[in-house]
This record gives structure tokens, C-alpha cells and sequence, in this order.
């Protein structure tokens, strides 16, 4: 699966319907991808960062993130991401799109994945920079 993009709505739903472990998680991301097809990205964005701010678990941030990801909102994809409880969807196929961005680089530095990898050797889509000690990049 490539990584999703802004407007790529039916990979979107595509993926609600195939990945959405229960009705509860459904309810909560459909309407706002159907929001996002009629164009109302500024709803979604300020209802991601709405939910961001309650306690939401572990399974609904993993589904809430490729609908951030399809708003263009890489920061709030991120921090679902990276932030508190969530790291199932770190690994999910369209997370690499943000491997780059400077929060998400900051958090592997943080939970110790690079110096895993300084000392275990890099995985297949993130290696060291040339000259740099601490930086790398991803594909």
C-alpha cells in the first residue's frame, strides 16, 4: 500500500472498511471521510484536533490517523503516530510517508529506535545521514 495522500479518499474508505475492528471505531471515522469527499477538510481538521484533545484509545488513533493523512494534516497524523499510546500504527505501511518529518525523526530518537539501529544495524527504509552522527533519513 503507498502511502495516502491529501484527496485519496477511497483508499481511505477502502481501508476503514477493511482495517475498523468495531462499530464504535467505524461511527467515529466514517463521517468524517465523508465530510473530507464533499470538501470540508476545515471540519475534519478541527474535529481531529477536538478528538485529539479527549481521551480516545489506542485502536482509534490508529484508524483516526489515515483519515489525518488524508486531510493533509501531518501533524496531527503524526501525534497519533508518536504520541502517547499509539505506536501500532507507527508500523502500518502508509506511516513511512512521515518517517521524515521532523517530530516523528525527534520520537525515534526519543524511544531509542536509532540507537537501536546505530548499533544493531538500519532497517531496510531508514539509514544514516553521510557525515552526520545523529541524523538519518527515510525512503
Amino acid at each position: 500500500m503507498s502511502a495516502y495522500s491529501a484527496n485519496d479518499f477511497d483508499q481511505a474508505i477502502a481501508y476503514l472498511n477493511v482495517n475498523t475492528p468495531g462499530q464504535e471505531e467505524y461511527d467515529m471515522a466514517l463521517p468524517l471521510v465523508e465530510q473530507l469527499a464533499i470538501g470540508n477538510r476545515e471540519v475534519v481538521v478541527q474535529e481531529l484536533a477536538a478528538l485529539q484533545q479527549q481521551n480516545i484509545t489506542p485502536i482509534q488513533e490508529a484508524i483516526l490517523q489515515p483519515v489525518a493523512a488524508v486531510a493533509g494534516d501531518t501533524e496531527v497524523a503524526v501525534s497519533y503516530m508518536v504520541g502517547g499510546s499509539n505506536q501500532m500504527g507507527l508500523w502500518l505501511p502508509f506511516s513511512r510517508s512521515y518517517f521524515n518529518d521532523p517530530s516523528m525523526k525527534q520520537q525515534f530518537r526519543e524511544n531509542g529506535l536509532v540507537a537501536y539501529w546505530q548499533v544493531s544495524g538500519w532497517n531496510d527504509f531508514c539509514g544514516p545521514i553521510e557525515g552526520s552522527e545523529n541524523d538519518f533519513e527515510c525512503d
